[in-house]
């Protein structure tokens, strides 16, 4: 019975020393995987305030008439390069969500991208004022919903 006692308890200290480097190797990949996401979701969060920020700027100035409206004019033209800039890292972001968010997150982050896109094009024929009023007023509901669905999959509670 002594032997038996013996021979459990190595055959217990040896399992324990095999399993132990599968589970530190699964806890680490686990806590790889949660930085990863947090750093595509913050790098997308950001890419997202700087278009909406973009967005609301422009729908004041669509919206906007007279002395205004050609302030906004002059004014647009300069940032123009701003927002050129913001495309390749958005598409860039929203890529990177496809590979660690949920299949939710993606295809909200994924829709509001696209609808900005949609806008730049938009934005480039003189005669579609309302068409562009649109989709800023979609892609600010997208964008909003983008945030919503990346809060929720943080578990960050509302503000």
């Amino acid at each position: 019975m002594t032997l038996l006692a013996a021979l459990v308890g190595a055959v217990a200290a040896l399992a324990g020393q095999a399993l132990a480097p599968v589970i530190q190797s699964s806890r680490a990949h686990r806590q790889w995987l949660r930085d990863k996401r947090s750093e595509v979701f913050e790098q997308y969060f950001a890419l997202l305030q700087q278009a909406e920020a973009e967005a609301h700027f422009y729908r004041s100035g669509l919206e906007a008439s007279g002395p205004q409206a050609r302030l906004y004019a002059f004014v647009a033209e300069r940032r123009r390069d701003r927002v050129s800039s913001l495309i390749e890292p958005m598409l860039e972001a929203t890529a990177r969500l496809e590979l660690y968010a949920s299949t939710g997150v993606a295809s909200e982050a994924k829709q509001a991208t696209e609808t900005f896109l949609a806008f730049l094009e938009e934005a480039e024929s003189p005669n579609t004022v309302k068409r562009r009023v649109d989709l800023l007023v979609q892609f600010l509901s997208e964008a909003g919903a983008a945030r919503q669905a990346i809060r929720k999959e943080l578990r960050i509670p509302d503000l």
